[in-house]
């Protein structure tokens, strides 16, 4: 398991950058933006998008609902304003349906 040290003065942010750092985004933009063109569907990522997406992945493990598309909903028991400020759900679901960490033209070596 690994152990962060909590450092007083620490944003959020730089915690959630100590663990998906700035290579690591990069390559999940690539690899989504990758497989987006290769299904000839519109609608690039960028790094800030990604950033995003797993901050709200992260949340719903915290914060649950039975439907992650109750988030956007406006019923106030489910409706959650932090999500839905920072991303559309429709881009949210968007970026859900074509994430990828690794180019699926290139799992070949991973098997061997």
């Amino acid at each position: 398991m690994c152990e962060v040290p909590l450092k007083p003065g620490r944003s959020p942010l730089e915690y959630f950058t100590q663990f998906f750092d700035e290579e690591i985004l990069n390559m999940m933009v690539t690899y989504t933006n990758q497989y987006v063109a290769k299904k000839n569907r519109v609608g690039d990522c960028s790094e800030n998008e990604i950033m995003v997406f797993l901050a709200v992945v992260l949340l719903s493990g915290y914060v649950a609902v039975p439907r992650r598309r109750m988030y956007w909903q406006r019923e106030q028991d489910s409706h959650n304003e932090l999500v839905s400020n920072a991303i559309s759900r429709d881009r949210f679901d968007f970026i859900m349906m074509n994430w990828h960490v690794c180019d699926n033209d290139d799992l070949e070596k991973f098997f061997l």
